[in-house]
């Protein structure tokens, strides 16, 4: 199927849904939550470590 200005759309058809797995949105191994404070101080860091 094709739109008047040019562009292509689709049309999907005998779509199948299916359960989705209980941890696909856990969070990843290693993954820590940090503060504000956190941020800015690696930020700054990060910054520091890019001027050189």
């Amino acid at each position: 199927m094709e739109s008047l200005n040019g562009s292509a759309s689709y049309e999907y058809q005998k779509i199948k849904t299916a359960p989705q797995d209980p941890n696909l949105f856990n969070e990843p191994k290693g993954y820590k939550k940090i503060t504000i404070d956190e941020l800015e101080k690696l930020e700054a860091e990060w910054e520091k470590e890019n001027k050189k």
